[in-house]
């Protein structure tokens, strides 16, 4: 499930240094999230629900 998230995460903002940019954690930190090796800690992991959600509402937006 999480690396489904950080997928999608990823491709909304471009690239995996934006990613890094965007939750302020080092490149190490979210190949390990990426490579499955630790979880995101729960308070990342509900930062990157909010970027899916913020983008799909502003998918819905775009449409309506």
């Amino acid at each position: 499930m999480y690396h489904r998230v950080l997928l999608r995460a990823i491709e909304i903002l471009g690239t995996p240094e934006a990613l890094c940019a965007h939750l302020r954690v080092s490149q190490a930190r979210l190949d390990g999230w990426l490579l499955g090796n630790e979880s995101p800690p729960d308070g990342m992991f509900l930062k990157l629900v909010d970027l899916l959600s913020d983008q799909d509402v502003r998918k819905t937006e775009q449409r309506g």
